[in-house]
């Protein structure tokens, strides 16, 4: 298998951790949800990338959690950022988070 070069690393977003990343619901609602943590990801010893194995998906993995009010559905989700513009990015609930719901987003 061969590595593939995600465009995405944590430094894309790490700078815009506090920012609002707007997207329309299935429902055709408009919503702005804030990017609260971009943090990396620990590889677990069974983890074939903490082997030195070179046909990993990724070197680098990290997750993203997105705060918003309620919860939303799991999903690909459309999100424009006024510094990063428009990025598909799959979204999951994680329950509760900072007083509003949490959403995550890994890339492994």
């Amino acid at each position: 298998m061969e590595s593939i070069q995600s465009p995405f690393i944590l430094d894309t977003f790490t700078p815009l951790v506090g920012e609002k990343f707007r997207t329309v619901t299935h429902t055709g609602e408009t919503i702005e949800l804030h990017l609260a943590e971009a943090e990396t990801i620990g590889l677990h010893k069974r983890d074939g990338r903490t082997r030195d194995k070179t046909n990993t998906l990724r070197k680098d993995p990290f997750s993203l959690i997105f705060s918003f009010n309620r919860m939303l559905s799991q999903g690909l989700y459309s999100l424009q950022n006024d510094t990063l513009g428009e990025v598909e990015i799959f979204l999951v609930p994680i329950g509760p988070f900072d007083g509003n719901w949490g959403h995550e987003a890994v890339f492994n």
